[in-house]
Order: structure tokens, then sequence, then C-alpha cells
């Protein structure tokens, strides 16, 4: 039997986000919270126009993939703060003062543990 309804909601994507530093590399980390998808992007730098264009790539692949993108949490970084108006149909949430992304922060913390892994067994 087919559910239009359930269909719908797992197209419907909340995304957690926030910026990735290793060692002196920078990464915009994307989790897809139904999909449980990361998605990554290199940085060249944490600038408005940066972030912008990394976060516009990450929606975009997400809607050329049939998913729709409705909400955006990021930490109150100034320069997602100005980001929160410039997305059609996507709420950018930055939060409040102190707040973090609990969802995008842990996985972060798996990847760094894995690179560090991997670098101490390398020789």
């Amino acid at each position: 039997m087919y559910d239009d309804d359930l269909v719908m909601d797992t197209k419907k994507q909340v995304l957690h986000t926030n910026v990735m530093h290793l060692d002196s590399q920078h990464f915009l980390l994307t989790v897809c919270e139904t999909l449980q998808l990361i998605l990554h992007c290199p940085l060249e730098r944490e600038t408005v126009l940066v972030l912008g264009t990394a976060l516009q790539n990450q929606i975009e692949l997400l809607r050329s993939r049939g998913f729709v993108p409705i909400r955006v949490h990021t930490d109150p970084q100034s320069a997602f703060q100005t980001l929160t108006t410039k997305f059609e149909n996507v709420v950018i949430d930055t939060g409040g003062a102190g707040d973090y992304v609990p969802k995008a922060d842990i996985q972060i913390h798996k990847v760094k543990e894995i690179v560090l892994g991997i670098n101490a067994a390398l020789p």
C-alpha cells in the first residue's frame, strides 16, 4: 500500500549546520535530520558570502534530489544571522546568545575523532 502522507513527510528536511575547524581548514558541516545525511563543504573563510554560498549549494543539492529543506538550525554566529532572510521558503533559525547546534556539533566531534585516529595511525 502506498501512503502519500508518509512520502511527503520524509521529503521535508530540517538541517542542522555549523562550521567545523579541523587543523587549519574550515568546513560547513550540515546534518539532514530525517535522512541522517551529513553534507560538508570546504570554506576559504567564514564570511557571509562564503557561508551563504556553501549553504545555498547544500540546499540546492537536496532540492535537486527531490527533498525539501524547510528549516536550518545554526549557531548565533553573526555571519549566519545575516542569512536569515536570504533563502526562499527556508527558515534560518540562529538561536539565541550562547546557543549551539547539538546535532551538528556531535557530528563534528565524531569527524574530528576519526581524523585524529587516522592521523595517529599514519607513520
